[in-house]
């Protein structure tokens, strides 16, 4: 079974995020409206190996390396308008085609190119028909040129190469060819690296955090044989817990439309606690999919962001401190964290960048803003936003943003360190693999990639006892720690 996943994409594949083919659901809307010619021709989108060719046809996504180039994406007029073309724009006198992409706070910036690379060319393309020798040298040839984090992950990827060597030929089957791949990843302790085949998928990215405790439970326990069963029982007790907690009649609850285990529907709980003078918001997910009819449009996720928020400043408006409740996100789009994180600021600001990190070397940084509130006042009183090891991708960049603002702190432990959006490679034979080829920084031009956002109140983010006596002792220490400055 393949499981929904929130991690964030680079290219403009926005059924991956769900791993469906529900990507172009309003492109039958459109009709022929390239007619800027400027757009068409070949780009190259320059420390990810996409190369991209517009024609009055439509669309194709190339993918090179040193070794090889496979033909990722082809995509009709209509697709391509609706993906690529209606939000490009052309400077540097036609050299330059800056697209902005949906659910991401960053610009794509391609490069013209006078014509395609050599091993792009359709006589030199590896296909289907490749061999898993060759399959396995173009997927090592992907991670050797764009992955960022060998160093810091502790990978010799030249070792597991050599490695490898013993498990290859030209005769083996799928099985061993998929466990070969997976054996080469299996080192890489990733949250956006993976690997997946029509029937079968592997992440190495180990458990931290809640996720972590709420796995050592389950080991200790023998009643339920299911984790996704026992996980969302264990959540659904937990936001029991919290919404009793909270003040009589403030209680809000946003459901959306898939299942995603620990969480289930839940999306976004808020409300007021010690008689209104404490707001409480948990972002479970930076994932709104709130219209029944079209769950999975990713620009309706924002758009839903933009309008929860707008209620929930409302409703803790009148509150001294606010408590964010990231410990359990999972992840979404970089736009909803953006999105939420302007509701506490007050001026349009920088406060992250990235860069991509290959063989060839570093780009330049690229800068987004974060805009100021678009309500008429944003919550400037003091807010502590509770962490756990299990805060990752999205979750993250909604850290770094806020860590930005003076009157936030962050309690609880590091995030699990996993910021870069997920470089999707297509195989010859069909299969993707997932990697992490950004760095992202705050404007100290401090990293985060392994070591996450480290917490201005180190504390543990679960306390199973108390939660088996019916309190969440860390939104209690919270509380607390008002009190005490407040004090």
């Amino acid at each position: 079974m393949i499981r929904i996943n929130l991690i964030k994409h680079s290219v403009l594949a926005c059924g991956m995020i769900f791993m469906t083919a529900a990507c172009h659901n309003e492109a039958d809307k459109l009709t022929n409206n390239t007619d800027d010619i400027s757009k068409l021709g070949i780009w190259e989108h320059r420390g990810y190996g996409d190369i991209y060719v517009f024609s009055d046809n439509g669309a194709k996504r190339l993918q090179l390396t040193q070794y090889a180039c496979v033909l990722a994406e082809t995509y009709s007029l209509e697709e391509a308008n609706l993906e690529y073309l209606n939000s490009a724009n052309v400077s540097d006198q036609g050299l330059r085609l800056s697209i902005q992409t949906e659910g991401s706070p960053f610009a794509m910036e391609l490069e013209r190119l006078e014509e395609l690379p050599y091993l792009c060319r359709e006589n030199k393309l590896l296909t289907s028909s490749s061999s898993p020798l060759e399959i396995y040298e173009y997927f090592w040839s992907i991670f050797h040129e764009y992955y960022a984090f060998f160093e810091e992950r502790k990978v010799d990827w030249y070792e597991v190469y050599a490695e490898a060597q013993s498990e290859l030929d030209d005769n083996i089957s799928d099985v061993a060819l998929f466990s070969a791949l997976q054996t080469s990843l299996k080192d890489f302790s990733d949250y956006h690296v993976s690997l997946q085949s029509e029937d079968l998928e592997f992440s190495p990215a180990p458990s931290k955090g809640v996720t972590k405790i709420f796995e050592t439970l389950f080991d200790l326990q023998t009643e339920q044989e299911d984790y996704n069963e026992f996980s969302k029982s264990l959540f659904s007790q937990i936001s029991s817990i919290h919404q009793t907690r909270l003040d009589p009649d403030s209680t809000h609850v946003i459901n959306g439309n898939f299942d995603y285990p620990p969480f289930g529907f839940e999306r976004v709980v808020w409300g007021t606690l010690q008689q209104g003078d404490v707001g409480y918001l948990r972002i479970n997910l930076m994932a709104l999919d709130l219209d029944p009819d079209d769950p999975e449009n990713t620009q309706k996720w924002i758009e839903n962001a933009k309008k929860v928020m707008k209620d929930v400043m409302n409703s803790i408006s009148e509150t001294q401190y606010l408590i964010i409740d990231m410990r359990f996100n999972g992840g979404g789009l970089d736009a909803v964290s953006m999105a939420i994180a302007s509701c506490f600021n007050t001026v349009n600001q920088r406060v992250v960048g990235k860069y991509t990190k290959t063989i060839d070397g570093n780009s330049p940084i690229q800068w987004a803003e974060l805009p100021a509130s678009p309500n008429s006042l944003p919550y400037t009183k003091p807010v502590i936003i509770l962490t756990s090891g299990s805060t990752v991708s999205a979750g993250e960049m909604f850290l770094v943003m806020m860590k930005a603002l003076p009157h936030v702190q962050i309690m609880g432990e590091a995030s699990f360190g996993a910021l870069s959006d997920v470089l999707d490679k297509t195989l010859p034979n069909g299969w993707v693999v997932g990697l992490s080829n950004e760095v992202y920084v705050d404007t100290q031009l401090k990293t985060f990639e392994t070591l996450g956002i480290t917490p201005d109140i180190p504390m543990i983010p679960l306390d199973i006892q108390g939660i088996e006596e019916g309190r969440d002792t860390v939104l209690e220490d919270a509380i607390e720690s008002f009190q005490n400055n407040k004090d």
